[in-house]
């Protein structure tokens, strides 16, 4: 008998529900997921992987070969009744190759049917365990794709079960691909559809691997156009990056895997799951022993500074290669701003020294606190501003549609002033000046900036 529980055991009041763009936990809070894809024949090692990854709230199955819920059941129990999600999604495609990338073909005949049975039987098992989602086949073909999305969510609702639903878009996603028609799919499809969200994944290839993060970014924001371009019978679909990594092809680091992590770690969508837990390429998190590698350290620094209050302390280093003890934190006195310095950079931390330039990151302070006066334009100098804590010190649903409710920016005699208002359209407060700037808009403070 497979091992599910009720609501009541998680003391949840409800299911996970998607609305407008957001999902909300089974408290009615507002979920953001921080996680990591873990192939289902590592399944035993799930107390390894808690003891590893502090405040992870998100695990991505990939499942490569159809178990029987039971096969599951352990591992179900132990992650969920920590209020940790667990996605089962189907990695295989028709070629064979279970790779990925929009290759083979949508399925039919017995591979369909086999598909849609596990699937059916997942459902029916885990229908009253609120914590348990679905996902679509992997990075699926274009052909054929919203019949087959439409076969597979009924599988899933024809059983009883509610749970939200990942939609894979084909291939995850393409940056010049940015409404369902570009993608061959049937908006119609999704329209009747409730309590499902849009799978994207982020790799170096989508920025055509420039070390850039600006580029990055904008890859992103493309991606996620696609996805957000799905109205459904909740409203507008909310976008999740459900992979994303170091490596496109799992064989070498790409060159501007530093950007892809600050990225998607940093977006504003629903949240995102790194790949993956072990195995033998360029893109696990783990020795293959349990031991975390520096890619590994990397996301769990991340999925545990999501268990922490906002403004606790500076965002983790931002570059999978890069340790501590190559990166120096500094707090700006009596500004409560945070600076992420390079180990070139100067080690006082002083705003307007220069310390802004080579790519630092500034975590500017909340409304309130006192506000932060460069020097000079960094921005120009190629710096960064972190507005995550600021902003989450603020009712901002995350939504980057209403950010510009929040987040202004002036222009004064002193330079750009930008302010943050704590509540939709209320007044802003100064947080910071930079200095020599004019004519900057929210926009293009967005390109150099983490929210």
């Amino acid at each position: 008998m497979s091992d599910s529980i009720s609501a009541n055991a998680t003391g949840a009041t409800r299911l996970f529900q998607v609305k407008d763009g957001q999902v909300y936990d089974p408290a009615g809070k507002v979920f953001r997921a921080r996680g990591i894809a873990v192939n289902a024949s590592a399944i035993g090692d799930a107390n390894q992987i808690l003891a590893d990854f502090p405040g992870l709230n998100f695990v991505r199955l990939t499942v490569y070969d159809y178990q029987s819920p039971d096969t599951y059941a352990a591992f179900v129990k132990t992650m969920t009744s920590h209020g940790i999600v667990v996605e089962f999604e189907d990695h295989t495609s028709s070629d064979g190759t279970n790779g990925g990338g929009a290759r083979g073909s949508a399925f039919t005949g017995q591979l369909l049917t086999n598909e849609l049975n596990w699937y059916s039987s997942v459902a029916k098992a885990y229908a009253l365990n609120p914590y348990v989602w679905f996902g679509t086949n992997n990075e699926p073909p274009f052909e054929g794709i919203s019949a087959w999305h439409q076969q597979t969510y009924d599988a899933i609702r024809n059983v009883g079960n509610l749970n939200p639903i990942m939609i894979d878009l084909p291939g995850a996603g393409y940056p010049y691909l940015q409404s369902l028609k570009d993608y061959g799919m049937d908006p119609a499809v999704y329209a009747t559809m409730s309590n499902v969200l849009v799978d994207i994944h982020l790799y170096g290839w989508s920025s055509h691997f420039a070390p850039d993060l600006q580029a990055v970014s904008t890859a992103l924001a493309d991606l996620a156009r696609g996805g957000q371009d799905m109205m459904t019978a909740d409203g507008r679909a909310p976008v999740i990056i459900g992979e994303y990594g170091i490596s496109t092809d799992g064989e070498k680091v790409d060159a501007n895997a530093n950007q892809v992590l600050q990225v998607a770690q940093h977006s504003s969508l629903v949240g995102a799951s790194a790949f993956t837990w072990s195995g033998s390429g360029a893109d696990t998190l783990t020795d293959g022993q349990g031991h975390l590698n520096a890619y590994g350290k990397q996301v769990a620094q991340w999925i545990a500074s999501g268990s922490q209050p906002a403004a606790s302390g500076s965002p983790p280093p931002t570059g999978a290669t890069v340790s501590q003890s190559d990166l120096a934190s500094y707090t700006i006195s009596d500004t409560g701003m945070a600076l992420i310095a390079g180990p070139n950079d100067p080690a006082d931390g002083t705003a307007g020294t220069g310390a802004g330039g080579g790519g630092a990151i500034y975590v500017l302070p909340a409304a309130g606190a006192a506000p932060v006066s460069f020097a000079d334009d960094i921005l120009n100098a190629g710096a960064t501003l972190d507005l995550t804590g600021a902003l989450a010190a603020t009712d901002w649903n995350g939504a980057g549609s209403t950010l510009p409710d929040f987040l202004t920016v002036t222009d004064t005699s002193a330079g750009a002033v930008i302010s943050i208002a704590t509540s939709a359209g209320g007044q802003g407060t100064a947080v910071a000046t930079i200095p020599g700037v004019t004519g900057l808009t929210v926009d293009t403070l967005l390109a150099h900036s983490i929210t």
